[in-house]
C-alpha cells in the first residue's frame, strides 16, 4: 500500500508546519487524520510527542488571542473535546507511550486550568512504565500539583520520588545543593538529570514562599549546566519575587548565554519603568536607564532574536527620562545624541525600526513640545521608505490633539500635513481629523486657514463646526502660518522659535548624562563589530544599585568555594558508590557500560583545556560566578523577608494595614508577588545596607553556609 507513507509524510509535515501554530482549518486537517491513522495504528511514539505538542501550542496560541467573541470559545471546547479523545487513546494502548507526550499534556491540563482531570491524568501516568515518564515528567507534574493546591511538603515527596525512581548517574546526589563536580572547567555529561524536575520543584518553592531552597535549586541548575538555562526559570522569579531579584537573576541567567526569551526583556522594561516611578529616593533617572541597558545588553548576549516592539519600549522608557529633565528647544540635540545610536544598536540586532517607532518618537516629542524631534522622526520615515496611512496619520494627530496644547498641535498637522502631500495628497479622513482636533481646541479658523492653504475645495467644513466660525475670516493670521511654515520646513535646520520657557539643565543631570550616553555609544561599538555575546571582554555596565555582588572581599568569597570544593570527587563520603547501583526493588546491579563510561569520566585527567561557553566565560569560571551571585541573592532576600515580616508586625501594633502582602490575587496554590511602593522601599533599604555594612569574614562565612544549609561544614584542609 504505497500510499499509506506519503499520507503518514504529510501528516507529520503538517503537524510541525509553522512551529505547531495551525490555522483552524489546518487543525481540523490534522484531526481528520489522526482519526484515519489511529485506526490502523501507523502512529509511532514520536507522533504522539507532536500530536500532544500541537495541543499544547494550540491552547497558548488561542488564550493569547484578544478576541473574545463566540468563535473563540467554540475553538477551545473544540480542542478540549479533541484532547480528551486523544488521551483515551493514550491511556487504551492505541498509541504508544512517550513522555515527553505526557509531559506536554500535563502543561496542557494545568495551563487551560482543567486541573483536575490533569491530576486524574498524572494519577494513572505515575503508575505506567519508562515508556510513559521520565525525570522530566515528574517536574511538569510537580508544577501541576502545585497549582492544583498541594503543600510544599507533597511536592518535596514527589520530588524524592523521582530522584528514587530514576537514578541514572546519581541524580539524587547532583541535584542537591552540596554536591561537588568531579571537573569544574567541564561541561558534565549526565544524561539523566533532567533541568525541568529542578524547574518544577523550584517552581513549587517559590509559589510556597520557601525562597531560600528555590534559589538553591537554582543554584544547582547553574551548577551542572551554567550554558542550558530553560527559559521558564526565569518566568518563575519574574512572577514570585521582587523586581530587584528578578533584575538579578535575569542577569545571572544571561551570563552564560542561556535563552532569555524576548517578551521577558520588554516585561523587565516595563517594571524598570513602574519601579522608577515609584522611587521617591529623588532624581534617579539614570540608575534606571542603566538597568535599562544591562538587561538590553545582557539578553542580547544570548543570542536572542528581538523585534520592534522591545526597541520602541527601550527607546520610549529612554524618551521619557529624558524629557523629566530637558526643556526645548536647544535640548532637542541632546535627545538625538541617544535615539540615533540607539536606533543604530537595535540595527546591529537585526531589528529595523518599524512606522510605529517613528510614530512613538513624534507623539513623544508632540507631548513634550519639541518639533524639531518631531520633524526629525517623520524626515526619518521619508528616508527608510517606510509605509504609512492617513488612518496612521489620524490616530497620532488625535492623540497629540488630546494630550499637548494648541500650538504644538498645529505645528503636528503642519509636518504630517507635509508628509502626506508629499506622498499622494490630504485625504479628506485627515481633514476630517484636523476638523475634530480644532473643534475641541477652539480653533476653528485653523482648519479654515489651511484649507485655504492647500487650496481644497472638495471638503465641506461640517455645518456645526462651520456655524462656529461663519463670521470669522481666520484666526490664523498669515504671520503666525508662515511661523508654523517655517517650524514644520523638514529642509530647516536653523534653531526653531521657541515655545516653552528656558530651564536650567542641572549640572549633576548633566555629568550623568554624558556617562550614560558614553555606556550607549560604547555598546554601539560592541555591537557594531559583533562582539556583544562576549560577556568577559565586555561586561554590561552595571551601576552600584543594580549590583549582583554584595561589598564582599572577593578573597573571602574564593577561599570559602574553593573550601567546598576542594574534596576530591571519588574520595567524599558524600558521593555515592559507581562500583554498584541498585535497582529499583533494592537489588544490587550489576555495573554497566553506562557506568564504566561515566566512571571514566570522573577519573579522566583534569589538565584538559577548559571549555569556552557562549559569553567567552570558562565553565569553571560561569560556575564560581553563579556561586557568587546566588551568595548575594540569598542573602538580599533574607533581608527583605525579614523587613517585610518587621514592617507587617509593626504596623500590625500601630492598628494599621500593612501595604506589604505578597498579593492582591492568588490563583490555586500560587502566590505573585505585585510591585507596591512598601515592597520597593523596603528592597532598596536592603540592597543599600549590603552595599555599606562593615562585615567579618566570619560573620560572612556563617552567614552563607547557613543560608546554604552547611552549617556544620568544617573544610578537611586549611587554606
Amino acid at each position: 500500500m504505497p500510499i499509506i507513507p506519503d499520507r503518514l509524510h504529510s501528516f507529520r509535515s503538517l503537524l510541525i508546519s509553522n512551529n505547531h501554530r495551525l490555522s483552524s482549518s489546518k487543525f481540523d486537517a490534522v484531526v481528520d487524520e489522526y482519526q484515519s491513522l489511529i485506526r490502523e495504528k501507523l502512529l509511532s511514539p514520536e507522533d504522539g510527542v507532536e500530536i500532544a505538542r500541537l495541543f499544547h501550542s494550540t491552547f497558548r496560541l488561542l488564550s493569547s488571542s484578544k478576541s473574545r467573541d463566540s468563535s473563540l470559545k467554540e475553538s477551545i471546547d473544540r480542542l478540549e473535546a479533541t484532547v480528551e479523545t486523544f488521551v483515551e487513546h493514550y491511556k487504551g494502548g492505541h498509541l504508544s507511550g512517550h513522555p515527553n507526550a505526557t509531559l506536554h499534556l500535563i502543561s496542557y491540563y494545568k495551563e487551560s486550568s482543567q486541573l483536575d482531570r490533569g491530576i486524574q491524568f498524572w494519577n494513572w501516568a505515575v503508575c505506567q512504565d519508562e515508556k510513559y515518564v521520565n525525570i522530566g515528567t515528574y517536574g511538569a507534574a510537580i508544577e501541576l500539583l502545585t497549582v492544583y493546591g498541594k503543600s510544599l511538603s507533597y511536592c518535596e515527596e514527589v520530588y524524592l520520588h523521582a530522584l528514587k525512581r530514576f537514578p541514572t548517574d546519581f541524580n539524587e546526589y547532583h541535584l542537591s545543593p552540596s554536591a561537588i563536580l568531579p571537573r569544574q572547567h567541564k561541561p558534565i555529561l549526565l544524561k539523566g538529570t533532567s533541568l525541568l524536575l529542578l524547574q518544577g520543584i523550584m517552581q513549587a518553592r517559590l509559589s510556597h514562599g520557601d525562597w531560600r531552597n528555590a534559589y538553591l535549586a537554582l543554584d544547582t541548575a547553574l551548577r551542572l549546566h551554567p550554558t542550558q538555562i530553560p527559559p521558564r526559570f526565569l518566568q518563575a522569579f519574574e512572577h514570585e519575587r521582587p523586581f530587584c531579584e528578578f533584575f538579578n537573576v535575569l542577569c545571572l541567567i544571561g551570563q552564560g548565554g542561556n535563552q532569555i526569551r524576548a517578551p521577558a526583556l520588554t516585561k523587565m522594561f516595563g517594571k524598570i519603568t513602574i519601579v522608577h516611578k515609584m522611587d521617591k529616593r529623588g532624581p534617579r533617572d539614570f540608575e534606571y536607564l542603566t538597568a535599562l541597558l544591562t538587561a538590553l545588553h545582557s539578553t542580547t548576549a544570548t543570542n536572542e532574536t528581538l523585534s520592534d516592539i522591545t526597541l520602541n519600549s527601550f527607546l520610549r522608557i529612554v524618551l521619557e527620562a529624558a524629557s523629566h529633565n530637558l526643556s526645548f528647544p536647544k535640548d532637542e540635540q541632546i535627545i538625538l545624541d541617544l535615539v540615533e545610536p540607539i536606533l543604530l544598536i537595535f540595527e546591529r540586532l537585526n531589528v529595523l525600526p518599524s512606522f510605529s517607532t517613528f510614530s512613538m518618537i513624534f507623539r513623544a516629542a508632540a507631548w513634550t513640545k519639541r518639533p524639531g524631534l518631531m520633524k526629525w522622526a517623520f524626515e526619518e520615515l521619508k528616508i527608510r521608505r517606510l509605509q504609512y496611512t492617513t488612518l496612521d496619520m489620524r490616530k497620532i494627530l488625535l492623540e497629540v490633539g488630546q494630550k499637548t496644547d494648541i500650538e504644538t498641535t498645529k505645528v503636528a498637522w503642519m509636518i504630517l500635513s507635509r508628509t502626506l502631500h508629499d506622498s499622494g495628497g490630504i485625504e479628506n479622513l485627515a481633514w476630517k481629523t484636523l476638523a475634530e482636533v480644532m473643534q475641541k481646541a477652539g480653533d476653528i479658523g485653523f482648519l479654515h486657514g489651511q484649507l485655504r492653504l492647500h487650496s481644497v475645495s472638495s471638503f465641506k467644513v461640517p455645518h456645526e463646526l462651520d456655524k462656529e466660525d461663519r463670521d470669522i475670516e481666520s484666526t490664523e493670521s498669515l504671520e503666525n502660518i508662515s511661523k508654523l511654515e517655517e517650524m514644520s520646513d523638514l529642509t530647516k535646520t536653523e534653531e526653531l522659535p521657541v515655545l516653552a520657557e528656558k530651564e536650567a539643565v542641572p549640572l549633576d543631570w548633566q555629568h550623568n548624562f554624558s556617562k550614560f550616553l558614553e555606556n550607549i555609544r560604547r555598546y554601539l561599538r560592541i555591537t557594531s563589530s559583533g562582539l556583544h555575546r562576549n560577556l568577559k571582554k565586555y561586561p554590561p555596565t552595571y551601576d552600584s544599585m543594580w549590583a549582583w555582588t554584595d561589598n564582599v572581599n572577593e578573597t573571602w568569597q574564593r577561599k570559602l568555594y574553593d573550601q567546598l570544593n576542594q574534596e576530591s570527587y571519588l574520595q567524599s563520603s558524600k558521593v555515592p558508590s559507581v562500583e554498584k547501583k541498585l535497582t529499583k526493588d533494592g537489588q544490587v546491579d550489576t555495573v554497566n557500560q553506562h557506568d564504566r563510561d561515566y566512571t571514566h569520566m570522573l577519573i579522566s585527567s583534569v589538565h584538559d583545556e577548559p571549555t569556552i561557553g557562549p559569553t567567552g566565560f570558562t565553565f569553571d569560571e560561569l560556575r564560581y560566578r553563579s556561586w557568587k551571585a546566588i551568595n548575594s541573592l540569598l542573602i538580599q532576600a533574607e533581608m527583605f523577608e525579614n523587613k517585610v515580616e518587621k514592617s507587617v508586625d509593626e504596623a500590625i501594633e500601630q492598628g494599621k494595614h500593612p501595604d506589604l502582602a505578597r498579593s492582591s490575587h492568588k490563583t490555586r496554590g500560587r502566590r505573585y508577588y505585585e510591585i507596591t511602593q512598601s515592597h520597593l522601599e523596603i528592597h532598596l533599604q536592603a540592597i543599600q545596607e549590603m552595599q555599606t555594612r562593615t562585615i567579618t569574614e566570619e560573620e560572612w562565612r556563617t552567614k552563607i553556609l547557613a543560608l546554604r544549609g552547611l552549617a556544620t561544614f568544617k573544610p578537611t584542609l586549611s587554606n
